[in-house]
């Protein structure tokens, strides 16, 4: 029996030992999670960290609703405490979107590579180029890019919980990216070079489409899209017979 007793007194410091290196393995890797975390804030340029900070209400001067210009001028770059760092990790929700006649100065997305918890997210009226920080924020649900400078929309591919998409006015020639995004509902590609709406066709959430301006001569694609409900597709090249036919099948009159 004592040695019984022995064993199982032994097994419950082993176990305890064990635990005590689990939760100093555990402190330990938070620690350098967070020192990273701390490295990555003080490599971020001035503009990022004042919309980071912006987004956690902490900007000089605040209005009830705040513009991008109004960030640029009013914004903080001060380093964060570990609270607002985490609040910032965290967000769900990003804007930062200028106006066509005030072009922001964004010109890299990688900033975003920690928050994987966004949501939403705008920055419109940019000088973004390259989508690919975005591959792994599989928790989107709006993106708003218009006029910016992408032309490659591949980057979007893993985003499967899109619901609104919005990539006018950039240089897209390709839809195909987006062929699997089952959940979209909303979707402007207007003023870009799309010829082809092929990928599309299986995209049956699709409520609300806008592709005006494009090179566009053929809507059979979307035929099949029986939620479709708003359709705007002016200045392309779809030859007036063809969109008699098409309008046969969608009970809803065409923003042509």
């Amino acid at each position: 029996m004592d040695n019984i007793n022995k064993k199982n007194n032994s097994l419950i410091l082993s176990n305890s030992n064990l635990l005590v290196k689990n939760n100093m393995l555990f402190a330990i890797t938070d620690k350098i999670l967070l020192e990273r975390k701390f490295i990555w804030w003080h490599g971020l340029d001035d503009i990022w960290k004042k919309i980071f900070y912006a987004e956690i209400g902490k900007i000089n001067d605040r209005p009830k609703i705040y513009s991008a210009e109004h960030i640029d001028n009013y914004g903080s770059i001060e380093t964060p405490n570990k609270k607002e760092l985490k609040e910032i990790i965290n967000l769900k929700k990003i804007e930062y979107s200028n106006n066509f006649w005030n072009e922001g100065h964004l010109t890299d997305l990688s900033p975003l590579i920690f928050l994987k918890d966004l949501e939403i997210l705008n920055f419109g009226c940019n000088q973004i180029t390259d989508l690919s920080p975005l591959n792994e924020l599989t928790n989107l649900k709006d993106l708003y890019f218009f006029h910016n400078k992408i032309s490659d929309l591949k980057p979007l591919r893993p985003l499967k919980n899109l619901v609104a998409l919005t990539c006018s006015k950039n240089q897209i020639t390709d839809l195909l990216p987006l062929k699997a995004l089952n959940r979209l509902e909303y979707l402007n590609c207007g003023k870009n070079l799309i010829s082809d709406l092929t990928p599309l066709k299986d995209l049956n959430s699709l409520i609300h489409f806008s592709c005006g301006y494009n090179l566009i001569d053929d809507l059979t694609p979307l035929k099949n899209l029986r939620n479709l409900r708003y359709l705007t597709i002016r200045d392309n090249k779809i030859p007036r017979e063809k969109l008699i036919e098409f309008e046969k099948f969608f009970p809803f009159e065409i923003m042509g």
